[in-house]
């Protein structure tokens, strides 16, 4: 009986420690704070269609930037292209319009901004502006 009891115990402790190497892989994944680690913990959200947590992860890293004071216009504009994304497939429509008319005060803004904002004015039944909206936009 107490062998048994033993030998439970130890695969146990290897497994733990196999856990253990995997939190810490992952938290160094986590803790990297580049672009390509954003996009890589982004894109992982994206394949499962867990918006949630993407836009949960978007939102701190803007936070983080307003934080530091980023100056980096063009990653802003593109954490808030994902952001407004995220939010119009998660079916927050009211939330992307607002992201995206945001955006548009900028001057660096892409024109297909227009387009999206047109989608979610459409989603949220304003046919008319969204009409109106995703004409103001380049024609491809």
């Amino acid at each position: 009986m107490l062998l048994s009891r033993f030998r439970r115990n130890k695969k146990p402790e290897d497994e733990n420690n196999n856990k253990n190497n995997k939190k810490d892989k992952n938290r160094e994944d986590s803790d990297d704070g580049s672009k390509e680690g954003l996009f890589k913990r982004l894109n992982k959200f994206l394949e499962k269609r867990d918006y949630m947590g993407a836009i949960s992860l978007l939102e701190h890293k803007m936070m983080k930037n307003e934080k530091n004071n980023s100056k980096n216009n063009d990653e802003q504009l593109n954490l808030k292209l994902w952001l407004g994304y995220c939010h119009f497939h998660a079916a927050n429509y009211r939330n992307a319009k607002s992201i995206y008319e945001q955006m548009l005060g900028d001057k660096h803004c892409p024109n297909e901004v227009y387009l999206y904002l047109g989608c979610s004015f459409f989603f949220l039944g304003l046919y008319e502006n969204a009409k109106k909206v995703a004409e103001k936009g380049e024609k491809s």
